[in-house]
């Protein structure tokens, strides 16, 4: 998948979810991420994180980070 997209979809998550308490947001995010992206779209957007992260919101950019320890 194109990672642009990706980004636009994660960004999209973390604004559904910025009204949330701070923490309560994270970890709705990445619980979002990781039940319903395919396997390929979180590795994909962990290796962006990993070696990039321009352009994800700063509440994404934390859960993405959380899917490495899942």
């Amino acid at each position: 998948m194109d990672t642009q997209k990706l980004i636009y979809m994660v960004n999209q998550i973390s604004n559904y979810f910025n009204s949330y308490p701070e923490e309560k947001a994270i970890i709705s995010i990445t619980n979002h991420i990781n039940q319903f992206w395919d396997k390929r779209m979180k590795k994909q957007i962990i290796l962006y994180v990993k070696n990039d992260g321009d352009g994800i919101n700063p509440l994404a950019l934390i859960a993405i980070k959380n899917l490495e320890k899942i």
